[in-house]
This record gives C-alpha cells, structure tokens and sequence, in this order.
C-alpha cells in the first residue's frame, strides 16, 4: 500500500511538473516574442541604453525557459527509477566517460578542457543513469572553473566493499559555506553562469538510486574533489 502511495504522488508530481512548465512557457515565450518584435520595429529609434533594457529582457527570458526546462527535468529524475524494474546492468565507466565527453565535446572544446580517466572499475547500475551522472559533474567541473584550461581527473580505487570514484578539477574550490549547499536544488554558487544549479541535485538522487553516496572535497589550491561511492 505504501509503495502504491508513493507512485501515486510521484505521478502527480510529474503530471504537475509537466502542467506548470506549460502554462509558464506560453506567456514567457509571448514575453519574448513580443520584446524581440517590438525591438525591431522601433529599431534606430531606440538609444543604447534602451538597446540594453531590451537585451536584459530577453536574456532574463531565456534564462527562465532554461530554468523551466530544468525544473521539469528535475522532476522527472527524482520520479522515476533509474532503470527499468530496477534491474541493473554491468556497466564499464570508462565507457561511461567516453560518452560523456563526447555529449559534452561542444563545452570541452569551447574552454579548451581536458577530461582523463585512470582505470575506471566496471560496476551494477543503469548505464543512461550513470551517464547523467557523470555529465552533470564533469560539465559542472569545467563550468564553473575559472581556468583557462580546466582540468578533470577521474579515478577509482576499490576496498573490497566499495567502489570508490574520485572527480577532482583544478578550479579555485568551493567556499567551505556552500559545501554542504552544492547538491540542494536551485543552488547556483556563480550567479554569472546561465547554470540553474539543478545538476548537482540530479546527479545525487541518481547516485542515492545506486544506494551510493557523493560528498565534496575542495582545497582553494587544489580545487574541488567529488567523491562518490557505489556497493560493489
């Protein structure tokens, strides 16, 4: 009876979800389409400053579809289970992380980052799951990294128990303040990056899902470490 609830109020939940992000988009995207119409007709006719008002309106838009878009996503995550009748596979990370560069080869290539792997374990889970995962940390990592060349080292060891999997960059670290913050919903630690912030809180009910855990390591010198952790 209680997991009969439980799916029932994760349905609503979608059904919501999927209701709200309709009825925001529609005037959001009149909000847009009007501004950017209404920018043209008047064209020569505005001065800088009104150029810029215009801009800030439409930017603020997009960055609310973004945010829409993510919220819905989240909902989704959170939802639903990670792989069919939660029948896990064997699944390769090193394979994992392949795929991830290669779905984030636009960002890797536009900050000049570099993402390496040393002997990566293979491990039980849903492999759509884990590429999420590893995505939303490795984009986090290189996004929010003030270095002209970020860097992600990904590697593993394995006590017998556990598979233990390190993700560190060479970014500036996280205030000590936000650390028990980073992987809350609508956490966004650079207020300049488009990012909602909900990538982290996604990555953490997948691994939540994997009856693993994920903490933050960071070192101002050193940059941030992720560490995550799945039964073996």
């Amino acid at each position: 009876m209680a997991k009969q609830s439980e799916r029932s109020g994760e349905m609503a939940l979608k059904a919501l979800a999927r209701a709200a992000a309709h009825d925001l988009k529609g005037p959001l995207n009149r909000i847009s389409g009007f501004t950017e119409l209404l920018q043209r007709n008047l064209g020569e006719k505005l001065d800088t400053q009104s150029q810029e008002y215009f801009g800030i309106v439409l930017r603020s838009a997009q960055q609310m579809n973004r945010l829409i878009d993510d919220l819905s996503d989240y909902v989704r995550v959170i939802s639903q289970d990670v792989s069919q009748d939660g029948a896990f596979l064997s699944v390769d990370l090193n394979e994992i992380v392949s795929a991830a560069k290669l779905q984030l080869h636009e960002l890797i290539s536009e900050r000049s980052a570099k993402v390496s792997t040393f002997s990566l374990p293979t491990l039980p889970g849903s492999p759509d799951a884990l590429l999420r995962l590893l995505v939303e940390i490795i984009k986090n990592g290189i996004t929010h990294n003030r270095s002209p060349n970020p860097e992600i080292n990904i590697s593993a060891l394995s006590d017998g128990k556990e598979h233990i999997i390190s993700i560190s960059d060479n970014g500036v670290g996280i205030d000590e303040k936000n650390v028990d913050k980073i992987f809350e919903p609508l956490i966004s630690l650079d207020r300049d990056n488009s990012q909602s912030g909900l990538g982290l809180a996604v990555a953490s009910h997948i691994v939540e899902r994997h009856k693993g855990t994920i903490k933050v390591n960071t070192n101002a010198e050193q940059g941030a470490e992720i560490t995550l952790t799945f039964p073996i």
